[in-house]
């Protein structure tokens, strides 16, 4: 299992902070040396709460050996006023058993 943590996220117009959640999806698992590698990916996109500025991102994640993380990072940060400057924070991500 994964956890995601949600993370902070900045309006590039209005400089407002505020959580964004991610739902990472499983997009791919492959073999390798030391076991599998999955892959995840998570698209979010939420409207400012102080300006109306829609951003959206993309969280890719990758496992491995499982149970280890290998890569975490947010790309593809837009926002409805083409600010270039908003952004969304890396979230703290954990693997756990059941």
């Amino acid at each position: 299992m994964v956890e995601v943590k949600t993370s902070k996220c900045c309006c590039g117009k209005c400089k407002n902070e505020f959580l964004v959640d991610w739902d990472l999806e499983i997009t791919n698992v492959t073999e390798h040396g030391m076991g599998e590698r999955i892959e995840y990916m998570s698209d979010i996109e939420y409207e400012c709460p102080n300006c109306g500025n829609v951003i959206s991102g993309t969280l890719y994640v990758s496992e491995y050996p499982v149970g280890a993380l290998e890569i975490a990072e947010v790309q593809r940060v837009y926002d409805s006023k083409n600010t270039n400057e908003s952004n969304i924070e890396k979230p703290v991500i954990a693997f756990f058993d059941l």
